[in-house]
């Protein structure tokens, strides 16, 4: 078994041409027709359980090939790769090795050998080339140019692969960082297998939601901050390419809930990590965070005023020309959160959060090894009951009529629930759903409240003019849902404080 540690990064058509002289030492590189076709089983069991089979023809050479994620590499992506010959040229499961294979991955070759069956092909033409950088790491360099084709369906590809052949992760992370600039390069979360699925499945892509992390009984802390933080870098690269390409403004929103639970993930560990140099990367995170609320703030607004708003005023020729004057402040938005995820700050951001997670600066120290070698448990009830002390500090004299206090409080009250959400495999999983419900019903009422101070800010911007009606309607509203909601605070607020707390 191979471990294959490997980057991959979309570029633009014209952009490929230039990467060979940024490279030391300006290799020529090595061209070389790859035509790969992957199988599955009817009901898709190796994509189910994230892994790839595949037969490639090199040139004169037939290669079996299976690879599955790894686990735990938060850091630059790893996966268990087995190749071997193909015997005769031909698909054959059985050459490789089943039993390693099915003890390291979980996957039976064996048993689903008969149902295996083509499902999708890549055809392309790989430029390749090794580099050495100056401590001796050395690293494969390719640029793959072709398509990914399912039946009649098909995309183009153009891929730069960076993979770790020998030597140190961060000097490969230098190099990437090098290359983001002038090549324009965007991180790829999706492997090629990944990308065929997607058309075999011949259905838009969906926006990625969070998912709990799965700790395990026994985990430390430090093994519980890597999965955490694992699972809320997935959520956001899971969704930059739907922000990026799709209308719906769905991936947006949950792109940016992967930031924010990044965010809160960070602060959760802050007293393990504030000595291992995180600064840094938490203010990159912050920066992307704010030029990406502008979009999120016009998009809420605009549906405000679409779904709630529109209907009982009727169609006013002042309503209409609000909605248009809303859509168009909204396009401008969603362009430049476009411009931020496309841009070399937001790539370098992951680059460097690799890089923080592959050197593990927090190791350097013997008294945060200390603390990162107690159990995630322990870790995690003391954090919890930390930040629930701050959010019952704040709300002690809170007057919910004060915008900025409830908006803090939100913050607060955020934090808490993501907080919980990690730490939940090791909790209890009956009293930890009875206090999320209740956290999230105080949630749901703040963040309405914000919706409509963010929507009353914004509709100022949108200025009078011919719209006087159509505004005065819309600060009517708006100030009549904000009282009904302040009134529904106080009620979701005192039961969720009834909630058994951790002590």
């Amino acid at each position: 078994m191979h471990i294959e540690r490997e980057l991959k990064f979309r570029l633009p058509a014209d952009a490929g041409g230039g990467l060979w002289v940024l490279l030391p030492g300006a290799p020529v590189p090595t061209r070389r027709r790859l035509d790969s076709t992957y199988f599955d089983t009817p009901d898709f069991h190796l994509r189910d359980a994230r892994a790839a089979l595949r037969l490639r023809r090199d040139g004169r050479k037939r290669i079996m090939c299976f690879k599955s994620d790894s686990t735990g590499a938060l850091g630059v992506p790893q996966r268990r790769e087995w190749e071997v010959p193909a015997p005769r040229g031909e698909f054959s499961p059985e050459a490789l090795p089943c039993g390693e294979i099915k003890s390291a991955a979980g996957v039976d070759l064996k048993r689903y050998a008969a149902a295996l069956a083509p499902r999708f092909e890549t055809r392309f033409v790989r430029r390749s080339a090794q580099v050495a950088l100056g401590d001796g790491t050395r690293v494969e360099v390719c640029l793959d140019a072709g398509t990914i084709a399912a039946g009649k369906l098909s995309v183009s590809l153009l891929e730069l692969e960076l993979e770790l052949l020998e030597g140190s992760p961060a000097s490969m992370l230098d190099l990437a960082e090098r290359l983001v600039g002038p090549l324009r390069l965007e991180l790829e979360a999706r492997s090629k297998a990944e990308q065929g699925y997607g058309l075999v499945e011949s259905r838009p892509a969906a926006p990625l939601k969070a998912q709990l992390p799965q700790l395990r009984r026994g985990m430390s802390a430090e093994q519980a901050m890597l999965a955490i933080l694992d699972g809320c870098r997935a959520q956001v690269q899971g969704n930059v390419s739907g922000t990026m390409h799709s209308g719906d403004p769905e991936f947006l929103h949950q792109l940016r809930v992967g930031l924010r639970r990044l965010r809160s993930a960070l602060r959760t560990f802050t007293p393990l990590v504030t000595k291992a140099g995180v600064q840094p990367v938490t203010r990159e995170l912050k920066a992307i965070v704010a030029r990406l609320g502008a979009a999120r703030d016009w998009d809420i607004f605009s549906s405000i005023i679409a779904q709630q708003i529109a209907p009982p005023a009727g169609r006013s020729p002042e309503m209409a020309r609000l909605l248009r004057k809303a859509g168009a402040r909204r396009s401008a938005a969603r362009a430049q959160a476009r411009a931020a995820l496309a841009s070399e700050p937001f790539q370098r951001f992951l680059l460097h959060l690799m890089r923080w997670t592959e050197e593990a600066p927090w190791r350097k120290s013997e008294e945060v090894r200390r603390a990162v070698a107690q159990p995630a448990r322990q870790y995690g009830r003391r954090a919890l009951a930390r930040q629930e002390r701050r959010v019952l500090r704040h709300a002690e004299r809170i007057d919910w009529a004060n915008p900025a206090a409830r908006h803090r409080l939100r913050i607060l009250a955020k934090r808490l629930r993501y907080a919980y959400e990690f730490f939940s495999a090791t909790l209890s999983s009956k009293a930890t759903r009875h206090y999320l419900v209740r956290l999230e019903a105080v949630q749901d009422v703040l963040g309405e409240l914000n919706d409509i101070a963010v929507g009353s800010r914004l509709l100022e911007e949108l200025g009078g003019g011919a719209n006087r009606e159509g505004i005065g309607f819309m600060r009517g509203w708006l100030a009549a849902r904000q009282s009904l909601l302040i009134e529904q605070l106080g009620p979701v607020w005192r039961a969720w404080k009834k909630q058994a707390r951790l002590s």
